[in-house]
């Protein structure tokens, strides 16, 4: 499919939704020509497929709408690296550092710290897991030393965390004032929803 047949498609599937939001620079999609994104730059851990790409553009659009979204794929498609990238040029494109959350069952969270880790190595992550004092001084050294007032300086991380501990630590973790936050489901292969929340 070439960018103008996927930007009218995209386009048309948003418009059908309503006019939800504005984006970063006021505008609505379809106030605005839409162009298929490219892999940031600070990705460096290899290329990016076309549909990869796709995705991309689709999540990036309805971000800038502050809307929330579902990226369904067949597994080993790579929504992993799709949410990555989305990280990425938010960073990459308006500084926009987040905070940013993952929540993933515990069996993918090693997956989730390794491709960052290949694909964005200048992007800090971190796995918040561990037993009560050990998350605790996570949250003291790796993320709250890292906020200036209320905001993320550069090296807040993107946290990696799993169900449980979310609940266990909602009274803490709601301090925070997410920006993403991700929810990865291997329900029925459903697949990623993302949230885009406003600060």
């Amino acid at each position: 499919m070439n960018d103008k047949a996927f930007s009218d498609i995209l386009t048309k599937k948003t418009q059908v939704l309503g006019r939800v939001g504005s984006g970063f620079d006021g505008k609505v999609l379809g106030e605005h020509d839409l162009e298929m994104a490219e892999q940031p730059k600070i990705m460096t851990g290899g290329t990016m497929r076309d549909y990869q790409l796709e995705g991309l553009t689709w999540m990036y659009e309805i971000c800038q709408q502050g809307m929330s979204g579902i990226l369904a794929d067949e597994m080993g498609l790579g929504k992993t690296i799709q949410i990555i990238s989305l990280i990425a040029l938010l960073r990459e494109k308006y500084d926009y550092l987040g905070p940013h959350l993952i929540i993933a069952p515990l069996s993918t969270l090693s997956n989730w710290i390794q491709e960052f880790r290949k694909w964005t190595p200048s992007v800090p992550v971190i796995l918040y897991h561990g037993n009560p004092q050990e998350r605790e001084k996570l949250r003291n050294t790796k993320m709250m030393k890292f906020m200036d007032r209320g905001k993320p300086t550069a090296k807040f991380p993107v946290v990696c965390t799993s169900y449980d501990i979310i609940l266990r630590d909602k009274a803490s973790l709601s301090k925070i004032n997410w920006e993403l936050i991700i929810i990865v489901s291997l329900t029925f292969n459903l697949g990623t929803d993302f949230r885009a929340l406003d600060a």
